[in-house]
Protein backbone atom coordinates (compact mmCIF):
# COMPACT_ATOMS: atom_id res chain seq x y z
CA UNK A 1 0.00 0.00 0.00
CA UNK A 2 3.08 2.05 0.98
CA UNK A 3 4.25 1.53 -2.15
CA UNK A 4 1.47 2.46 -4.52
CA UNK A 5 1.00 5.18 -2.52
CA UNK A 6 4.51 6.82 -3.21
CA UNK A 7 3.69 5.77 -6.84
CA UNK A 8 0.91 7.70 -7.31
CA UNK A 9 2.33 11.00 -5.01
CA UNK A 10 5.02 10.66 -7.77
CA UNK A 11 2.58 10.75 -10.45
CA UNK A 12 0.85 13.43 -9.26
CA UNK A 13 4.09 15.70 -8.73
CA UNK A 14 3.74 17.52 -11.72
CA UNK A 15 -0.31 18.59 -11.42
CA UNK A 16 0.94 20.03 -7.79
CA UNK A 17 3.60 22.18 -9.47
CA UNK A 18 0.97 22.76 -11.73
CA UNK A 19 -1.78 24.30 -9.93
CA UNK A 20 1.10 26.30 -7.40
CA UNK A 21 2.11 27.72 -10.72
CA UNK A 22 -1.02 28.75 -11.23
CA UNK A 23 -1.05 30.90 -8.40
CA UNK A 24 2.27 32.04 -8.85
CA UNK A 25 2.01 33.21 -12.23
CA UNK A 26 -2.02 34.37 -12.17
CA UNK A 27 -2.35 33.83 -15.94
CA UNK A 28 -5.91 35.06 -15.96
CA UNK A 29 -5.15 37.81 -13.10
CA UNK A 30 -8.00 36.77 -10.77
CA UNK A 31 -6.41 35.87 -7.78
CA UNK A 32 -4.41 39.24 -7.02
CA UNK A 33 -5.06 43.00 -7.34
CA UNK A 34 -4.06 44.85 -10.19
CA UNK A 35 -3.72 48.07 -11.44
CA UNK A 36 -5.67 49.11 -14.63
CA UNK A 37 -2.71 49.46 -16.74
CA UNK A 38 -1.64 45.80 -16.01
CA UNK A 39 -4.72 44.34 -17.39
CA UNK A 40 -4.00 46.20 -20.89
CA UNK A 41 -1.92 44.63 -23.97
CA UNK A 42 -2.25 41.13 -22.07
CA UNK A 43 -1.03 37.87 -24.35
CA UNK A 44 -3.10 35.85 -22.12
CA UNK A 45 -7.20 36.06 -22.92
CA UNK A 46 -8.74 37.74 -19.95
CA UNK A 47 -12.32 38.06 -18.34
CA UNK A 48 -13.71 41.41 -19.11
CA UNK A 49 -16.31 41.29 -17.37
CA UNK A 50 -14.21 40.00 -13.69
CA UNK A 51 -12.61 43.25 -14.82
CA UNK A 52 -15.66 45.46 -14.81
CA UNK A 53 -16.66 43.79 -11.82
CA UNK A 54 -13.67 44.18 -9.80
CA UNK A 55 -12.97 47.60 -10.80
CA UNK A 56 -16.67 48.86 -9.89
CA UNK A 57 -16.68 47.46 -6.18
CA UNK A 58 -12.99 48.69 -6.18
CA UNK A 59 -13.70 52.48 -7.06
CA UNK A 60 -17.26 53.25 -6.66
CA UNK A 61 -17.19 54.69 -3.43
CA UNK A 62 -13.93 57.11 -4.63
CA UNK A 63 -15.84 57.91 -8.06
CA UNK A 64 -19.42 57.68 -7.16
CA UNK A 65 -20.11 56.84 -10.45
CA UNK A 66 -24.25 57.45 -11.30
CA UNK A 67 -23.83 56.63 -14.98
CA UNK A 68 -23.34 52.99 -16.17
CA UNK A 69 -23.30 51.84 -19.84
CA UNK A 70 -24.23 47.87 -19.74
CA UNK A 71 -23.56 45.88 -22.87
CA UNK A 72 -20.76 43.16 -24.18
CA UNK A 73 -17.59 43.66 -25.84
CA UNK A 74 -19.42 45.95 -28.50
CA UNK A 75 -19.52 48.65 -25.67
CA UNK A 76 -15.89 49.54 -27.25
CA UNK A 77 -18.08 51.37 -29.65
CA UNK A 78 -19.74 54.01 -27.51
CA UNK A 79 -17.49 55.67 -25.44
CA UNK A 80 -18.35 57.44 -22.02
CA UNK A 81 -16.80 60.75 -22.88
CA UNK A 82 -19.16 61.05 -25.73
CA UNK A 83 -21.99 60.16 -23.66
CA UNK A 84 -21.25 62.56 -21.05
CA UNK A 85 -21.66 65.30 -23.05
CA UNK A 86 -25.30 64.42 -23.16
CA UNK A 87 -26.16 63.80 -19.60
CA UNK A 88 -25.39 65.68 -15.92
CA UNK A 89 -23.53 62.64 -14.51
CA UNK A 90 -20.67 62.61 -11.81
CA UNK A 91 -18.70 59.79 -13.32
CA UNK A 92 -19.73 57.41 -16.03
CA UNK A 93 -18.75 53.76 -16.05
CA UNK A 94 -18.52 50.99 -18.74
CA UNK A 95 -19.88 48.06 -16.95
CA UNK A 96 -19.30 45.85 -19.45
CA UNK A 97 -18.38 42.01 -20.17
CA UNK A 98 -16.98 40.15 -23.71
CA UNK A 99 -20.20 37.84 -24.64
CA UNK A 100 -22.16 39.40 -22.16
CA UNK A 101 -25.89 38.26 -21.06
CA UNK A 102 -29.09 39.01 -20.22
CA UNK A 103 -28.16 37.20 -16.90
CA UNK A 104 -25.29 39.62 -16.74
CA UNK A 105 -26.95 42.74 -17.28
CA UNK A 106 -29.38 41.58 -14.88
CA UNK A 107 -27.07 40.70 -11.94
CA UNK A 108 -24.84 44.12 -12.25
CA UNK A 109 -27.56 46.38 -12.13
CA UNK A 110 -28.61 44.25 -9.10
CA UNK A 111 -25.35 44.47 -7.29
CA UNK A 112 -25.10 48.26 -7.96
CA UNK A 113 -28.95 48.56 -6.20
CA UNK A 114 -27.72 45.94 -3.65
CA UNK A 115 -24.55 49.09 -3.12
CA UNK A 116 -26.70 51.66 -2.68
CA UNK A 117 -25.21 53.27 -5.55
CA UNK A 118 -27.00 55.57 -7.46
CA UNK A 119 -28.24 54.62 -10.76
CA UNK A 120 -29.03 58.49 -12.14
CA UNK A 121 -28.53 57.21 -16.03
CA UNK A 122 -28.03 53.95 -17.52
CA UNK A 123 -27.50 52.91 -21.34
CA UNK A 124 -28.36 49.05 -22.14
CA UNK A 125 -26.35 47.95 -25.14
CA UNK A 126 -28.92 45.12 -26.40
CA UNK A 127 -28.13 42.47 -29.18
CA UNK A 128 -30.33 39.08 -30.08
CA UNK A 129 -27.09 37.16 -28.77
CA UNK A 130 -26.82 38.82 -25.54
CA UNK A 131 -31.18 38.84 -25.03
CA UNK A 132 -30.78 34.98 -25.63
CA UNK A 133 -28.52 34.03 -22.65
CA UNK A 134 -29.91 33.78 -19.31
CA UNK A 135 -27.78 31.77 -17.49
CA UNK A 136 -24.28 32.72 -16.46
CA UNK A 137 -21.89 31.34 -19.14
CA UNK A 138 -19.30 28.44 -16.94
CA UNK A 139 -16.56 29.05 -19.80
CA UNK A 140 -13.49 30.83 -17.83
CA UNK A 141 -13.80 34.12 -19.81
CA UNK A 142 -17.03 34.75 -19.91
CA UNK A 143 -18.29 33.60 -16.29
CA UNK A 144 -19.43 36.25 -14.42
CA UNK A 145 -17.93 37.38 -11.00
CA UNK A 146 -19.50 35.89 -7.79
CA UNK A 147 -20.78 39.38 -7.09
CA UNK A 148 -22.80 39.60 -10.11
CA UNK A 149 -23.80 36.37 -10.13
CA UNK A 150 -24.54 35.23 -6.41
CA UNK A 151 -22.84 31.44 -7.01
CA UNK A 152 -20.34 29.88 -5.52
CA UNK A 153 -16.82 31.75 -5.87
CA UNK A 154 -15.09 28.08 -5.48
CA UNK A 155 -16.78 27.19 -8.63
CA UNK A 156 -15.64 30.41 -9.93
CA UNK A 157 -11.81 29.84 -9.51
CA UNK A 158 -12.40 26.11 -11.07
CA UNK A 159 -12.88 27.26 -14.38
CA UNK A 160 -10.11 28.83 -14.64
CA UNK A 161 -7.87 26.21 -12.86
CA UNK A 162 -9.81 23.81 -15.47
CA UNK A 163 -8.79 26.16 -18.40
CA UNK A 164 -5.26 26.57 -17.21
CA UNK A 165 -4.23 22.62 -16.71
CA UNK A 166 -5.40 22.36 -20.82
CA UNK A 167 -2.19 21.32 -22.51
CA UNK A 168 -3.63 22.97 -25.59
CA UNK A 169 -3.13 26.27 -23.12
CA UNK A 170 -0.41 25.57 -20.53
CA UNK A 171 2.18 24.55 -22.85
CA UNK A 172 2.23 27.56 -25.17
CA UNK A 173 1.92 29.57 -22.03
CA UNK A 174 5.14 28.65 -20.55
CA UNK A 175 6.86 28.28 -23.33
CA UNK A 176 5.49 32.65 -23.76
CA UNK A 177 6.60 33.38 -20.54
CA UNK A 178 10.32 31.61 -21.04
CA UNK A 179 11.48 32.54 -24.48
CA UNK A 180 9.31 35.70 -24.70
CA UNK A 181 8.89 34.79 -28.43
CA UNK A 182 5.95 34.29 -30.15
CA UNK A 183 5.31 31.49 -32.21
CA UNK A 184 3.05 30.91 -34.94
CA UNK A 185 1.27 27.26 -33.10
CA UNK A 186 0.39 30.35 -29.67
CA UNK A 187 -2.17 32.02 -31.54
CA UNK A 188 -5.20 30.09 -30.98
CA UNK A 189 -4.69 30.57 -27.22
CA UNK A 190 -2.55 33.96 -26.63
CA UNK A 191 -2.47 36.25 -28.57
CA UNK A 192 -1.80 40.16 -27.82
CA UNK A 193 -4.93 41.83 -28.29
CA UNK A 194 -3.59 45.75 -27.87
CA UNK A 195 -6.66 46.67 -25.81
CA UNK A 196 -6.15 49.05 -23.14
CA UNK A 197 -8.65 49.92 -20.47
CA UNK A 198 -9.51 53.70 -18.98
CA UNK A 199 -8.63 53.58 -15.49
CA UNK A 200 -11.88 55.33 -14.38
CA UNK A 201 -14.61 54.98 -16.68
CA UNK A 202 -13.53 50.87 -17.69
CA UNK A 203 -13.67 52.27 -21.68
CA UNK A 204 -12.46 49.41 -23.75
CA UNK A 205 -9.97 51.25 -26.42
CA UNK A 206 -8.18 49.06 -29.50
CA UNK A 207 -5.77 51.66 -29.97
CA UNK A 208 -4.25 49.87 -32.87
CA UNK A 209 -6.69 48.82 -34.54
CA UNK A 210 -8.10 52.41 -34.59
CA UNK A 211 -4.85 53.84 -35.66
CA UNK A 212 -4.47 51.34 -38.41
CA UNK A 213 -8.18 52.67 -40.08
CA UNK A 214 -6.97 56.45 -39.84
CA UNK A 215 -3.96 55.84 -41.22
CA UNK A 216 -4.33 54.17 -44.11
CA UNK A 217 -8.78 53.04 -43.92
CA UNK A 218 -8.68 51.41 -47.11
CA UNK A 219 -5.30 49.33 -46.82
CA UNK A 220 -6.94 48.38 -43.47
CA UNK A 221 -10.54 47.18 -45.05
CA UNK A 222 -8.35 45.87 -48.17
CA UNK A 223 -6.33 43.86 -45.86
CA UNK A 224 -9.46 42.22 -44.06
CA UNK A 225 -11.64 41.82 -47.12
CA UNK A 226 -12.07 38.14 -46.07
CA UNK A 227 -13.70 39.57 -42.56
CA UNK A 228 -16.39 41.68 -44.59
CA UNK A 229 -19.10 39.09 -46.32
CA UNK A 230 -21.35 40.62 -48.96
CA UNK A 231 -24.56 41.22 -47.61
CA UNK A 232 -27.76 40.70 -50.37
CA UNK A 233 -29.14 43.68 -48.96
CA UNK A 234 -32.60 41.45 -48.24
CA UNK A 235 -34.62 42.53 -45.41
CA UNK A 236 -34.96 39.53 -42.56
CA UNK A 237 -35.57 39.49 -39.02
CA UNK A 238 -34.12 37.59 -36.00
CA UNK A 239 -36.23 35.04 -34.63
CA UNK A 240 -37.68 35.88 -31.23
CA UNK A 241 -35.79 35.48 -28.23
CA UNK A 242 -37.21 37.27 -25.30
CA UNK A 243 -39.47 34.59 -23.43
CA UNK A 244 -40.51 33.76 -19.63
CA UNK A 245 -37.13 34.31 -18.41
CA UNK A 246 -36.33 37.22 -20.11
CA UNK A 247 -39.27 38.75 -19.31
CA UNK A 248 -38.75 38.35 -15.92
CA UNK A 249 -35.07 39.64 -15.99
CA UNK A 250 -36.45 42.67 -18.03
CA UNK A 251 -38.89 43.48 -15.56
CA UNK A 252 -36.89 43.44 -12.66
CA UNK A 253 -34.38 45.50 -14.10
CA UNK A 254 -36.96 47.92 -14.72
CA UNK A 255 -38.47 47.71 -11.16
CA UNK A 256 -34.63 48.79 -10.14
CA UNK A 257 -34.34 51.93 -12.50
CA UNK A 258 -37.88 53.16 -11.20
CA UNK A 259 -36.41 52.94 -7.71
CA UNK A 260 -33.85 54.94 -9.13
CA UNK A 261 -35.98 57.53 -10.77
CA UNK A 262 -33.15 56.51 -13.83
CA UNK A 263 -32.86 58.45 -16.85
CA UNK A 264 -32.06 55.56 -19.16
CA UNK A 265 -32.06 54.31 -22.85
CA UNK A 266 -32.34 51.37 -25.02
CA UNK A 267 -30.11 50.68 -28.08
CA UNK A 268 -30.96 47.85 -30.14
CA UNK A 269 -27.56 47.80 -31.96
CA UNK A 270 -26.60 47.93 -35.39
CA UNK A 271 -25.07 44.46 -36.74
CA UNK A 272 -23.40 44.46 -39.69
CA UNK A 273 -25.11 41.37 -40.95
CA UNK A 274 -28.24 43.81 -41.25
CA UNK A 275 -31.19 41.15 -39.27
CA UNK A 276 -33.75 43.55 -38.26
CA UNK A 277 -35.24 43.33 -34.51
CA UNK A 278 -37.80 40.79 -33.79
CA UNK A 279 -41.45 42.93 -34.17
CA UNK A 280 -42.57 40.97 -31.56
CA UNK A 281 -39.60 41.31 -28.89
CA UNK A 282 -39.72 45.10 -29.63
CA UNK A 283 -43.61 44.82 -28.50
CA UNK A 284 -42.48 43.10 -25.70
CA UNK A 285 -39.84 45.74 -24.64
CA UNK A 286 -42.45 48.65 -25.06
CA UNK A 287 -44.35 46.36 -22.57
CA UNK A 288 -42.07 46.69 -20.00
CA UNK A 289 -40.06 50.24 -20.67
CA UNK A 290 -41.11 53.15 -21.98
CA UNK A 291 -41.17 53.25 -25.80
CA UNK A 292 -39.54 56.31 -26.31
CA UNK A 293 -36.40 55.32 -24.54
CA UNK A 294 -35.97 52.52 -26.64
CA UNK A 295 -33.86 52.91 -29.88
CA UNK A 296 -33.92 50.59 -33.10
CA UNK A 297 -30.52 50.67 -35.17
CA UNK A 298 -31.02 47.27 -36.53
CA UNK A 299 -31.58 46.31 -40.13
CA UNK A 300 -30.37 48.14 -43.52
CA UNK A 301 -30.20 52.16 -42.58
CA UNK A 302 -27.40 54.85 -42.95
CA UNK A 303 -25.82 52.82 -39.50
CA UNK A 304 -25.32 49.29 -40.82
CA UNK A 305 -24.83 50.18 -44.34
CA UNK A 306 -21.15 51.72 -44.51
CA UNK A 307 -18.46 49.34 -43.84
CA UNK A 308 -16.54 52.03 -42.49
CA UNK A 309 -18.30 51.89 -39.37
CA UNK A 310 -16.99 48.65 -38.38
CA UNK A 311 -13.61 47.46 -36.68
CA UNK A 312 -14.41 43.59 -38.27
CA UNK A 313 -18.58 42.31 -38.57
CA UNK A 314 -18.95 41.94 -34.76
CA UNK A 315 -18.02 45.45 -33.38
CA UNK A 316 -18.79 48.43 -34.35
CA UNK A 317 -16.60 52.17 -34.32
CA UNK A 318 -16.73 54.57 -31.99
CA UNK A 319 -17.59 57.08 -34.64
CA UNK A 320 -21.09 55.13 -35.01
CA UNK A 321 -21.37 55.24 -31.72
CA UNK A 322 -21.39 58.94 -31.47
CA UNK A 323 -23.77 59.04 -34.29
CA UNK A 324 -26.34 56.71 -32.61
CA UNK A 325 -25.98 59.15 -29.10
CA UNK A 326 -26.40 62.43 -30.98
CA UNK A 327 -29.43 61.27 -32.37
CA UNK A 328 -30.64 59.55 -29.50
CA UNK A 329 -30.28 62.57 -27.31
CA UNK A 330 -30.70 65.44 -30.44
CA UNK A 331 -33.66 66.62 -28.43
Amino acid sequence: MKSFLKKTGFFFIPLYFALLSFFIFDPFKIVYEYKTDEYSNSSVTLNTGYISATKYIKNKNKYNYDAFIFGSSRTKGVRTWHWKKHIDAKEAFVFSAAKESLFGVHGKVKLIDKNNDTIKYALFLFDVKQLLQTENNQRHINIQHPEVSQASSIGFYFSFIRAYLDLKFIIPYFDLRFTKKYKKYMNEYLKRTGTIYQDVSNDWINKEVENSIKKDSTKYYKKNIDFFYKRDNKLKFHPIVLLDKQILMLKQIQTILKKHNTDYRIIILPMYDQYKFNEQDMNVLYSIFEKERIYDFSGINKYTLPIGNYYEPGHFRDILGKQMLDSIYKN
